[in-house]
């Protein structure tokens, strides 16, 4: 439900009234209509979501606008309807305080010449979700990133892909990056950058996993120390020889009464520059040059929500909040500092911190964009929140399906608001459990109401498919098998490109792409190991010769495509007469250990590879045998250890039928929204509804306006009383002791919550 200030709570009592922006500029129209629905795969009767619909409406254009124009076809210049992809506005309401319809463009339009008819097609923007994504495989526990190390726990929650794949396509919760930006953690639910490298990560008290909170634009570090390597170019190389800004988002509104504070550092070597939030809500800007700490400035939260860092060459720190304040200092920097490239970020949050963070960046930029920044996303996190173990390779994938295929396997809600906003509701929130918002009774608001009550929902039982990553080999080191050569015969001069990608529900988990020569310096014992990757081959005649290539006999390249695959061009130099070459091992090599002799060539080894492997459960609530089965299928997205309580969860809904309604005639109130829950009554009959689909109609005729409002409903819970006319004539057939009788067993609250069981 929108909060609109001033919006009438008596529908009645004042003039509706609509206006329709086009561009920005309010235009007459006859009638507009607006239909926004929450979709879904599953049977009617489930109260979670499952798919995506856009928002869509029609706009009539009164006479008047029309007649403004010489044309009302689409042919020529300035000729009406409005093109498309422009932009429409709907708003509604009483008395001219209206709440927001639709943001959308125009897709299309009709009209009669004769007539001088002309209407437009809206939808919203769910055509910027046409992106393709890639999102390589992640583990919770990324394996170390130089062999024999930590584990990196970044952690993966599902609000990390739902706000990955959201930023691929302009939605962003935290700050999108900054111009000259070279380090970015949107930290929604993981410690993997977005641009930069993890070097290592934790949560803030010990070796683990981080941990991760509830935040305003979705999670939030509430545990963690992470430390990154930036991601240079030519312009910004990491030397602040120019304006360089730190970001940072300060959860203001999770209020904990923890003394651990938040700190953002970036490094060159021992010296460093760093905003901070201490526990009593203080941003701090802070140095250290040569061993020695300073505080240069300090800015209160406030009602700040992103906080910018500025420091100049010069030495001028400035710290700038969103809510406009601004505080300043002076003090030198090293001399290293503006001379060499920062060697590290940190992000820090301590463990419990009294205010959790997110959205670090650091660009070198001389513009304000971070602070100004207006969150179009709204997203809570998943119902089963914790870290995913792993994540599979998603490769060019349109991100619209991606949501499509995450909202379903968690039976959350995703849609466009009606200002554009992307909206990403848990199941937990669609359920009695939700807050509701306002209660629908005859005497004030229904009209009139459409049911329908049948078997088609009802489900035998309910199976839920997942899938499982698992591995024959957890190692700190790079020596699991993910690729060997075939040991193809090559001639002199001859060129081979081969296209090497992970198998059919397999992943490889940082592999290593840089082989080295069997025969180099130092390859022995990694090669005898299965230490890294490795080329070379044998140059024979098939007789007595039988010896490694060397550097001018034999050369691979590697180059990256993609997510998953490496394209390998191996290359052969000028061989010796009557001789060929091998791409295996020789029969025996100094050193070399027995079991590689004659081994196939090359040889790409990966920290991990990953066997994804299908699973199911049942639900625990059974319906009739004789009913179909519900085959739910959740994929990676929902973490083994809460599939068991979404099957539960799914079966007590399709175990028994469910009336659903269809439409709800109501007096129109245009704050309503998709996912609003709402309690219905009539007739002793209280239902609690999830709003899962509104059609709003305005018509004009001359100075009056006509409204209807119908919603689509789905009854999560009811329940029902009696009268004493009921229960008399239920049991007026029994006299006391035969009335007694058929509820001895039972106790008086059994009668109350069900006084016709026994009739």
């Amino acid at each position: 439900m929108q909060t609109i200030a001033g919006y009438p709570t008596n529908l009645t009592s004042s003039k509706p009234t609509v206006t329709v922006g086009l561009n920005g500029t309010p235009r007459k129209v006859a009638s507009v209509n607006v239909t926004r629905e929450l979709p879904s795969e599953l049977p009617e009767q489930v109260s979670g979501g499952s798919g995506i619909a856009a928002a869509t409406g029609e706009v009539v254009w009164s006479t008047e606008e029309v007649s403004r124009s010489k044309r009302v076809t689409p042919w020529g210049s300035g000729a009406f309807p409005p093109r498309t992809w422009e932009t429409i506005t709907v708003d509604s309401g009483y008395g001219g305080v209206e709440a927001r319809l639709l943001t959308g463009q125009v897709r299309g339009g009709s009209g009669s010449l004769s007539s001088r008819f002309v209407s437009s097609a809206v939808i919203d923007s769910i055509h910027m979700l046409n992106q393709p994504v890639s999102i390589q495989p992640l583990l919770k526990d990324m394996p170390p990133l130089n062999s024999g190390g930590d584990y990196r726990y970044i952690g993966i929650t599902p609000t990390y892909f739902t706000d990955r794949i959201l930023r691929a396509c302009g939605f962003y919760s935290t700050p999108a990056q900054e111009n000259g930006c070279v380090f970015s953690a949107p930290l929604m639910g993981s410690a993997w950058p977005e641009r930069g490298l993890c070097v290592s990560s934790s949560s803030a008290d010990s070796l683990g996993s981080p941990s991760w909170v509830e935040a305003p634009w979705g999670q939030s570090a509430f545990s963690l120390d992470a430390s990154y390597t930036g991601a240079f170019t030519p312009a910004y190389d990491g030397r602040l020889n120019q304006p360089m800004q730190m970001s940072l988002c300060v959860d203001r509104s999770y209020a904990f009464p923890g003394s651990a504070s938040g700190t953002f550092t970036t490094w060159w070597d021992a010296d460093h520059v760093r905003i901070g939030v201490t526990s009593s809500g203080a941003v701090t800007a802070m140095k250290r040059v040569g061993g020695v700490d300073s505080e240069v400035c300090r800015l209160t939260i406030g009602s700040g929500r992103v906080f910018t860092l500025r420091v100049t060459p010069a030495g001028l720190w400035t710290i700038v909040s969103s809510d406009g304040r601004t505080v300043s200092g002076t003090s030198a920097l090293s001399s290293g500092m503006t001379s060499t490239p920062f060697t590290s970020v940190q992000v820090r949050s301590g463990h419990q911190a009294a205010y959790p963070i997110g959205g670090a960046q650091v660009a070198f930029t001389s513009v304000y964009t971070a602070i100004n920044h207006v969150r179009n996303t709204s997203l809570t996190p998943a119902a089963y929140r914790f870290s995913l173990d792993a994540s599979p390779a998603i490769e060019n994938r349109n991100a619209l399906d991606l949501l499509k295929e995450q909202a379903s396997a968690e039976c959350a809600a995703f849609y466009l608001d009606e200002y554009g906003v992307a909206t990403w509701i848990n199941r937990d929130l669609l359920t009695p459990a939700g807050p509701v918002v306002e209660t629908i009774t005859p005497s004030t608001k229904l009209v009139d109401l459409d049911w329908e009550y049948n078997w088609g929902g009802v489900r035998s039982k309910v199976i839920i498919n997942y899938r499982i990553p698992t591995t024959s080999k957890a190692s700190k080191w790079v020596n699991d098998l993910a690729f060997r050569g075939g040991g193809d015969s090559m001639e002199s001069g001859q060129e081979k490109v081969e296209f090497v990608s992970a198998g059919s529900d397999e992943d490889w988990i940082i592999i290593d792409e840089t082989p080295e020569r069997i025969g180099d310096s130092g390859t022995t014992a990694p090669f005898n190991r299965g230490w890294g990757s490795f080329y070379g081959g044998t140059v024979t005649d098939g007789e007595d010769l039988d010896r490694l290539a060397t550097a001018t006999e034999l050369s691979v390249s590697v180059e990256r495509l993609g997510v998953n695959t490496l394209k390998v061009t191996t290359q052969v130099g000028t061989l010796p007469a009557g001789t060929t070459l091998e791409l295996r091992m020789p029969d025996s090599v100094t050193g070399i250990w027995p079991q590689h002799s004659k081994a196939n060539l090359p040889v790409f080894h990966a920290n991990r590879v990953l066997q994804w492997t299908g699973q199911s459960k049942t639900g625990v609530n059974l319906g009739p045998v004789n009913a179909p089965v519900l085959e739910h299928d959740t994929g990676f997205w929902v973490h083994p250890d809460g599939i068991q309580a979404l099957a539960d969860w799914l079966s007590a809904q399709v175990s028994q039928p469910r009336a659903v309604i269809r439409s709800l005639e109501v007096l129109p109130n245009d704050c309503r929204q998709r996912t609003d829950i709402v309690q219905v009554e009539f007739d002793l009959v209280s239902l609690r509804c999830l709003v899962v689909g509104i059609n709003d109609t305005t018509s004009m005729s001359g100075q009056a306006i006509s409204k209807s409002q119908s919603l689509s409903l789905r009854v999560i819970s009811d329940t029902a009383g009696e009268t004493y006319n009921d229960l008399d004539a239920a049991y007026g057939y029994a006299n006391y002791s035969q009335f007694d009788a058929a509820w001895s067993p039972d106790t008086y609250n059994t009668l109350d919550s069900d006084p016709l069981r026994e009739a």
